[in-house]
This record gives C-alpha cells, sequence and structure tokens, in this order.
C-alpha cells in the first residue's frame, strides 16, 4: 500500500514537473518572441525616421519639392512604427524610443519651418537648417542602436535562460521517471507477494479441495480481505472433511443397520433356543453340569447383547423430546452408579433444554461407566456448561491412564475397544444418539486421564403442549429421530 501510494506520488510529481517545465519554457519562449518583436520593430523604426531625412536630403539637394510626397509617407510610416514599437518596450527601452519620436518631431519641424522655405533660395540658412537634420537623424539613430542592442542583449539572456531550463526540465523529468520506475517495481514485487503468490496459494487449495483433497489448507497469515477468504476456505474445507466422515458415518452405520437385521433375525431365533436348552441344563443336580450351563448362558446373553447392540446403533432414533435439566439428570447418574464411588457433578449456567431423557441418559451412563472401569481409584467428573446461548456442553472426565494414540482415531467405530470383555459399540452407540440430537460426541485432548464432551445444541423443537412428542425428526445426517 506505501509502495503504490508513493508511485502515486510520484506520477502526480512528474506531472506537475512536465507542467511547471512546460510552463517555464512557454514563459522563456514568449521573452525570446517579445524581444525579437521588440528589435524588429525599433528596426522598422530606425528605417522610417532614415527614410523620412533621406527624403528631406534629395529636397535639399534638387532644390525643390518633388519629394515632398515621399517625406509625408515616410513620415506617417515612420510615426505608425514608433505607435508599434510603444507597447514592445519597457523601462530605458521605452524612453529612448521617446527620445527617437521626439527627435523625429524636431527634424519634421525643422523641415518645416527652416529647410522648406530656404530650399530654392539655398544659401547659408538652408545648409544650417540641413546640419541640424543631419544631427537629429544622427541622434535617433544612435538611440535605435543603443535600445537594439540592449534588446538583442535581453534575447539572449531568453534564449540562454530557456536553455537552462530545457536542461533542468529534461534532468528533473528523467529523475522522475526513474524513481517511477523503480517505485513500479517495487509495487509489482509487493503486488506479487502480497497478492499475486496468496491468490495462487488459495487457487491450489481450491484445485487440491476440488480435487478431492479435504486436508488442503490455505495459510492465513494475514488480516485483510486475502486472509479472511484463507480462513473461510479453511472453514470450508473442515465442514466439508466433517461432513464426508458423517457421510461415510452414515453410509457404515446403514451396512451395519442392514447386516445387523440380517443377523437379528438368523442369530437371535437359534440363541434363544439354545438359551432355553442350557436354562434346562442348568437346573439338573450335577454342580459341574450347572456352571457349565451358566457358562453357556453368560455367552449367549453377550451374544444377544452384541446383536442388541448392533441394532441399537443402526435403527433410526425416534426421539421423545422434553425440556430437561441436564445437571439433574448428571446427578442422577451419578448416584446410580452405586456406592464404589463418587462422582462430582458441576453445573453452571442455563442447562435445560429439549432432549430425549432415556437416550441422553444411556449416553453419560456409557461415558460413566467407561470412566470408572478406566479409572477405579480416582476421582470422576460431569461438567455441565450452559453459558454457551446456542450449544450446552458435558464433559465426563477420569484420572485414569488415558486414551492410547493409536484407539483415538478409530474410538467411536464399532468393535473399536481396549477392553477385555468389552463388545466395542457403547460408545459407538452413544455417538449415534448424540448425532440424532444434532449434536456431537468428542474425545477432548487433557494432561492426563481422558475426558469426551457431549456437545448437545439448543435448536430442537420442544413439542407444543398437548401436540405428539414421539414423530420422527429427519437429521442432516439422514437419521431419523
Amino acid at each position: 500500500m506505501a509502495a503504490t501510494m508513493l508511485l502515486a506520488a510520484a506520477v502526480v510529481a512528474a506531472l506537475s514537473v512536465s507542467a511547471v517545465s512546460q510552463a517555464v519554457l512557454a514563459a522563456r519562449a514568449r521573452d525570446v518572441r517579445s524581444a525579437d518583436s521588440a528589435i524588429a520593430a525599433v528596426q522598422r523604426v530606425s528605417i522610417a525616421v532614415r527614410d523620412a531625412y533621406a527624403h528631406q536630403a534629395h529636397t535639399v539637394i534638387l532644390q525643390n519639392r518633388t519629394h515632398l510626397g515621399h517625406y509625408q509617407k515616410a513620415l506617417h510610416d515612420a510615426r505608425a512604427a514608433l505607435a508599434t514599437a510603444r507597447p514592445l518596450l519597457r523601462g530605458q527601452d521605452l524612453e529612448g524610443l521617446e527620445s527617437i519620436a521626439l527627435g523625429l518631431e524636431a527634424l519634421d519641424e525643422n523641415f518645416t519651418t527652416s529647410l522648406l522655405p530656404n530650399v530654392e533660395s539655398g544659401g547659408a540658412p538652408l545648409e544650417e537648417a540641413h546640419d541640424r537634420a543631419l544631427d537629429l537623424i544622427m541622434e535617433a539613430q544612435e538611440s535605435a542602436n543603443h535600445i537594439a542592442a540592449h534588446l538583442e542583449a535581453a534575447a539572449r539572456e531568453a534564449e540562454a535562460a530557456a536553455r537552462v531550463a530545457e536542461r533542468w526540465t529534461v534532468a528533473l523529468q528523467l529523475a522522475v521517471l526513474a524513481i517511477a520506475l523503480l517505485l513500479s517495481a517495487t509495487v509489482a514485487l509487493s503486488v506479487d507477494r502480497t497478492i499475486s503468490r496468496p491468490l495462487l496459494a488459495l487457487e491450489a487449495a481450491a484445485r487440491r479441495l476440488a480435487a478431492g483433497d479435504l486436508s488442503a489448507r490455505a495459510a492465513p497469515e494475514r488480516d485483510d480481505e486475502l486472509g479472511s477468504l484463507a480462513r473461510r476456505l479453511n472453514e470450508m474445507a473442515v465442514e466439508l472433511d466433517q461432513r464426508e466422515k458423517r457421510l461415510l458415518d452414515a453410509e457404515r452405520l446403514a451396512g451395519i443397520g442392514r447386516l445387523a437385521a440380517g443377523v437379528a433375525h438368523e442369530i437371535n431365533n437359534p440363541l434363544g433356543v439354545m438359551l432355553g436348552y442350557a436354562r434346562l441344563i442348568e437346573r439338573r443336580d450335577d454342580e459341574a453340569i450347572r456352571e457349565d450351563a451358566r457358562a453357556i448362558v453368560d455367552e449367549i446373553a453377550r451374544c444377544q447383547s452384541i446383536v442388541g447392540g448392533l441394532l441399537d446403533l443402526a435403527r433410526p432414533h425416534r426421539l421423545k423430546l422434553a425440556d430437561t435439566d441436564l445437571a439433574a439428570l448428571a446427578h442422577e447418574v451419578a448416584e446410580r452408579m452405586g456406592d464404589t464411588r463418587r462422582v462430582e457433578v458441576r453445573a453452571r449456567g442455563d442447562v435445560v433444554t429439549a432432549i430425549d431423557d432415556g437416550k441422553v441418559r444411556q449416553i453419560l451412563n456409557n461415558l460413566v461407566q467407561n470412566a470408572i472401569e478406566a479409572a477405579p481409584t480416582g476421582a470422576i467428573a460431569i461438567d455441565v456448561d450452559g453459558e454457551d446461548a446456542e450449544v450446552i456442553h458435558v464433559r465426563v472426565s477420569d484420572e485414569g491412564p488415558g486414551i492410547a494414540a493409536e484407539v483415538r482415531g478409530r474410538l467411536f467405530e464399532p468393535f473399536a475397544t481396549t477392553k477385555a470383555k468389552g463388545t466395542g459399540l457403547g460408545l459407538a452407540v452413544s455417538a449415534s444418539l448424540a448425532r440424532a440430537h444434532r449434536g456431537e460426541l468428542s474425545l477432548v485432548d487433557t494432561p492426563r486421564g481422558a475426558c469426551f464432551s457431549l456437545r448437545i445444541p439448543r435448536t430442537l423443537r420442544t413439542p407444543a403442549p398437548g401436540a405428539p412428542n414421539d414423530g420422527p425428526t429427519r437429521t442432516p445426517l439422514g437419521v431419523s429421530v
């Protein structure tokens, strides 16, 4: 920006210098023309005065009045030349011209009063009159020569000043041109660094996004419009990445749902039959046989739990929405965890919003149960934060060993578990229930232990009094709630 302003200033300076230089050159040219015009006018005056005297001399030589008409014309021309020269002269030059005019009038008076009356008789009076006329013309000629010499010197000075002004004009214009070129190069480099390169980087990031590389990011290193555009592009990339992941999750869940439906249909009936026979065997008197039967019953129940978890994960969730105090719900979940653990509940802000009490309770139960299993001796806390006007955050944290880095990437995938007897469906089902509330369940980085954050937006519609509240609602992920 500074270089651009300097370039604009250089352009304005160049135009100003050019205008001033042209004005100076024009003024010097006018001075030269004025001096030349004044010299020419003085020369015409000198010639006209000499012509007038010449006709007087012819009259004396011929001693008749045959040149009187020519003399009158020459006198008129001399007076006209004087009138033309007067506006062109100043100062001492004008004073010299006026002395020539007085001399011309004295020459005419001498001719009419002294020379002309004695032209035919001749003698001493005629010679005296002629000498007087010769003195007057010499004085006029001397004055004209003096004026012409002064004007010629002024013309030479004006020409020299014009040449100096022209040289300075060329030098200044070249200097301004060099500065403008330097600033132009600076502006070009600045534009390349601050506009062209960032735009090319944005274009490259946009091309990568268009090609499907959702990890492409632009570097928002600036605080101007380009930086804002880069940040918006990055936000769009993050949103596209999240949406693609949600779509992939939805497709995976749909596939799991179809598989779970088939598994449930094909396996539940045989499991039920096996469970019935196992319970019959369990009634026998042989303790060893009953022990084996109980093991069979436990494993069948585990299989049924897995099938039920798959169905919970894949089937559309029908939410029964009602305004619920999430802090009170967290207290109930903490109390039902039993006497082996004290779970601390902390709440702040407005924590009442429209949720499905049973579904959110299921999420909190699963998170707290996982925390108890991960940290059998450490403290567990449930923080309910309702200070955000749009979202309520519920965080469940423990002081256990935390989540291993290799597990974090697939933590919410079905069957991803670190427990020896876990099915790996609890977090996946909980994440599905969070999405049904248009929220999100995520793992939060903490210095120790593990912390899960449940984000529930306040945008779910609370059913009007008397209206049915178990109707399905379609979420952006395509999950019916």
